[in-house]
C-alpha cells in the first residue's frame, strides 16, 4: 500500500474520535502504524466541491431559489406536458424536461441551470400564462444574466470534477 486518499473526514484521518479499529484513530492514522510510508492526499473532487459551495456564497441567494422554484415547478405530469406543448409550437423537434434538482450531487445544480438556459425561452412562454411568481422574474434580465454566470462558474468547476 503505497497511499491513501480521503474526504479529510474524521473517521478517515483524525488522531481522536469514535472510530471502528482503534477507537481513538482514523483509519489512515491507524494504517500508519503499520505503513510508515503511507501518503494521504485530499480527494481533488471533495476539494473542488467546496470551492463549489464557498464561490455560490457570492451569487445572490435569489438566483438560486429561482433556479430551484423552477426544478420543483415541473415536477407534475400536467406542467411538463404544457412545457413540452409550448416547445413543440416553438419549433423545437425534441422537447427537453426541466430537470430535477438533487442537492447532493455534484452537478445537480449545474445540470438543472444549463437545461433552464436552453429552455429559457419556452419557459417564459410557460410561465407568462400563469399567474406564478416566476413569471415576473422571468422578465427580468438580471435574473437571464445571473442565471447564466452561474452556469459559467458551475461548468468549469463541474468539469474539473467530471474529469
Amino acid at each position: 500500500m503505497i497511499g491513501t486518499c480521503s474526504d479529510n473526514a474524521r473517521n478517515m484521518i483524525s488522531s481522536k474520535g469514535h472510530e471502528i479499529i482503534n477507537k481513538s484513530k482514523g483509519m489512515t492514522n491507524q494504517l500508519k502504524g503499520y505503513v510508515n510510508h503511507l501518503v494521504h492526499v485530499r480527494d481533488i473532487c471533495h476539494c473542488l466541491n467546496l470551492v463549489i459551495e464557498d464561490a455560490l456564497k457570492n451569487i445572490p441567494a435569489y438566483i438560486l431559489q429561482f433556479i430551484k422554484k423552477i426544478c420543483s415547478h415541473f415536477t407534475t405530469g400536467q406542467r411538463k406536458s404544457k412545457l413540452k406543448e409550448i416547445q413543440l409550437k416553438e419549433g423545437e423537434k425534441q422537447a427537453l424536461e426541466v430537470l430535477k434538482f438533487i442537492d447532493i450531487r455534484w452537478e445537480s445544480l449545474m445540470s438543472c441551470t444549463e437545461r433552464i438556459l436552453k429552455l429559457w425561452k419556452c419557459l417564459k412562454l410557460y410561465f407568462d400564462q400563469t399567474d406564478n411568481t416566476l413569471k415576473d422574474d422571468f422578465s427580468q434580465p438580471e435574473y437571464h444574466a445571473l442565471t447564466y454566470l452561474l452556469y459559467i462558474l458551475l461548468h468549469k468547476l463541474v468539469g474539473y470534477i467530471i474529469y
